[in-house]
């Protein structure tokens, strides 16, 4: 699968970030720019240790969760590279710069507000870590994009690699095997992510890397694309994910629309797909596996089967929940921490990351996330109408649907890849400002 990332990753992200990147106040890189003879400046031909270890990290998100499993010790590895880089000047503004920073004392505030009455530390330790992530990723992103194209390439190629071998172990553990000591979650294939829902986001995010790069691919490395497609469609089927899946169809809906995508290509991909597929059945592989997975998924959520888990009636008894706490106290919430995230039952969590956030940390993080929804969507609107921006809409269509609908929170697999989208987002060359270090 390394192949992947030598030969074909190569994704809108890069393109967007080629077409249109500002010039990042880099003299030298203005002259190279200017000069299409010129060699690339140093800091772009080479891989520095904080791109490298960007790299890995972006590569892991789809196995974040069971790395955390081991040791917990790693979310604050990731938040401390954060906050260290940016400290040591490796940023550059993004698009909604103003946004970002303006949610970090937001969140703070709402996270001491929120812990009042139940535990201010605990709390402020959890909004500490969402700041973090919201308020500083987007301009280290930033700046290791304009730094290196060769980060996006490697990058991605990491993530749609891990991603992949994570949907061939969901596919082996549907058929009762285990991986690793990993089964299956109630007929749903959970893959090295530990959690159905965690495996079809990131199969959702790896299926749209890989489209965006089939028609520029040819011969045997096409094959190979289409091919991590289809495990990768595989798995999101086989994770038994509504979510996911629903997310997965506006985020293509976004893609094929902002990227221009003609009927041809459209029609090529669906040929493609109904001959992967039939290729498939000819090598024997059962397709009811999957379907009945999605079937019991149904089932489960309408009410029809009785075992009641994340059942629509069981979503709007924490919906109900949640609204009489912020009709009784609309403006402190029960606290960020785990401690008070349960709703009726004590244990379930509201499935709606907009209602969640009012829920436990109170009007300002609703705010926060709020004013982070419409940047977002605003940019994704833009990239349909101008054709801009393809991937980076795609990808936040996709996290955005399913955070409507999941126990989308504070986890850092669900907003680093968010993070990553607005590091590609086109933004205008005036108002681009870089770190100390590359002036």
């Amino acid at each position: 699968m390394q192949l992947i990332g030598e030969n074909y990753i190569h994704s809108n992200f890069q393109e967007s970030g080629t077409k249109y990147r500002s010039l990042a106040g880099n003299v030298q890189r203005d002259q190279d720019q200017a000069d299409p003879h010129a060699k690339p400046s140093r800091s772009d031909a080479r891989l520095t240790l904080g791109t490298i270890t960007w790299v890995i990290v972006i590569s892991t998100l789809p196995i974040h969760k069971l790395i955390t499993s081991f040791t917990g010790l790693y979310t604050y590895l990731v938040l401390g590279l954060i906050v260290a880089l940016f400290a040591f000047g490796k940023f550059a503004r993004p698009a909604g710069a103003a946004i970002w920073a303006a949610c970090v004392p937001f969140i703070v505030i709402a996270s001491i507000l929120s812990g009042i009455y139940s535990s201010v530390s605990r709390s402020l330790l959890v909004g500490l870590q969402l700041a973090i992530v919201v308020g500083l990723a987007p301009f280290v992103l930033r700046y290791y994009v304009n730094k290196s194209e060769k980060f996006t390439k490697y990058a991605l190629a990491g993530f749609v690699t891990v991603q992949t071998l994570s949907s061939i172990a969901g596919l082996v553990q549907l058929t009762g095997a285990p991986v690793f000591g990993m089964v299956a979650n109630s007929g749903r294939a959970n893959g090295l992510a530990t959690h159905p829902n965690i495996l079809g986001l990131m199969a959702a995010l790896a299926i749209l890397i890989c489209l965006t790069t089939t028609f520029k691919t040819q011969g045997r490395i096409r094959f190979l694309v289409v091919c991590t497609v289809g495990v990768n469609f595989a798995a999101l089927i086989g994770s038994g994910s509504l979510s996911s899946l629903l997310s997965f169809a506006g985020g293509t809906a976004v893609l094929l629309v902002a990227s221009r995508a003609t009927f041809r290509t459209i029609a090529i991909a669906a040929v493609a797909s109904v001959a992967l597929a039939a290729g498939g059945a000819i090598i024997g592989l059962e397709y009811s596996i999957l379907t009945e997975t999605v079937e019991g998924r149904v089932n489960t959520v309408t009410g029809v089967s009785n075992d009641g888990v994340a059942s629509v009636s069981i979503r709007q008894a924490t919906y109900a929940f949640a609204m009489e706490s912020i009709q009784n106290d609309p403006l402190s919430g029960v606290g960020m921490d785990s401690a008070n995230q349960g709703t009726y039952n004590g244990t379930t969590v509201v499935h709606n990351y907009l209602l969640r956030s009012w829920y436990q940390g109170g009007i300002l993080l609703f705010i926060s996330l709020a004013l982070i929804t419409g940047f977002l969507a605003y940019r994704v609107i833009k990239a349909i109408a101008k054709g801009i921006d393809a991937l980076p809409a795609a990808v936040v269509t996709t996290i955005i649907i399913f955070a409507l609908t999941s126990a989308f929170y504070t986890q850092q697999q669900y907003w680093l890849p968010i993070m990553l989208a607005v590091a590609h987002l086109i933004t205008a060359p005036s108002k681009l400002h870089v770190g100390a270090s590359e002036r």
